[in-house]
């Protein structure tokens, strides 16, 4: 599908998006230049018009760091979190873009069906022959 998203409130250069795509590549784990942890990962998103775009995505907090990095290469996934846009040019002289996004909210096949099974089940919901309403 591609990024979606929409201006922040506070009015940034930042886009609050939702991603979807998959991974190109394996999501690696990496420290950053004061030696904090971060999974880096690339996810290749599809554009209305065919194209793709890879984006750069980097989680720091603990739960999206854990769930990128028990991925691979080629799953489908969906990120959530600030999209900065950018473009650079390619060795012909053409303009592309370029995206990166710190992921806050991962979602994955996997952890979708594993929250359906955690929920109780839903309460049946009777055919329409079987509803009987008194007005008495």
């Amino acid at each position: 599908m591609g990024p979606i998203g929409a201006i922040s409130k506070d009015g940034g250069n930042m886009i609050d998006a939702l991603i979807t795509g998959r991974l190109a590549g394996t999501p690696t784990k990496r420290q950053t230049k004061t030696g904090e942890p971060f999974a880096g990962a690339r996810v290749r998103c599809q554009m209305h018009d065919g194209s793709y775009v890879v984006v750069s995505a980097s989680a720091f907090d603990v739960e999206p760091m854990a769930a990128l990095l028990v991925m691979q290469e080629g799953e489908a996934v969906a990120l959530t979190g600030p999209l900065t846009l950018t473009t650079w040019t390619d060795n012909d002289g053409n303009l592309r873009p370029s995206a990166s996004l710190v992921v806050v909210h991962v979602l994955t096949a996997y952890n979708a069906q594993k929250k359906k099974k955690a929920q109780p089940a839903a309460m049946p919901v009777p055919s329409p022959g079987q509803v009987r309403i008194d007005f008495d």
